[in-house]
């Protein structure tokens, strides 16, 4: 809402990550919308820290895993699974993963309903 608010159209489905901090056992969580264009003035949302940027050119793979109405079947076991299989894929293809850049994308409906989520990991 604060991104709309502000003028921001929103262009994709959200995604969210880990970030390394300086101090090896805190990371950051972040959660990303994708824009139209970069907000030029920072946007405020009260208790968060709001960076803009862009991700760099990169090749990914990806699982999607569905989800029910009560998302029940994205436990952390389903989640977890599924990026296991994901990586001993890319081991067996002789693919080299990219450490530190799995995103969670959601995937939405024509009507913005979200209907599923992707793991994805960048490749090198």
């Amino acid at each position: 809402m604060a991104l709309t608010e502000a003028g921001h159209t929103i262009s994709g489905p959200w995604w969210t990550t880990l970030r390394q901090t300086a101090e090896a056992e805190v990371v950051e969580v972040l959660f990303c919308w994708p824009t139209t264009q970069i907000p030029a003035e920072p946007v405020g949302i009260s208790g968060t820290i709001v960076e803009s940027g862009t991700l760099p050119a990169r090749d990914e793979l990806f699982v999607t895993l569905e989800t029910s109405d009560d998302d029940s079947d994205l436990g952390d076991l389903g989640a977890e699974a599924a990026q296991i299989a994901m990586i001993e894929q890319a081991n067996d293809d002789g693919l080299e993963l990219v450490h530190g850049s799995i995103r969670q994308v959601g995937v939405l409906a024509d009507d913005g309903t979200p209907e599923a989520i992707e793991l994805v990991i960048a490749i090198q």
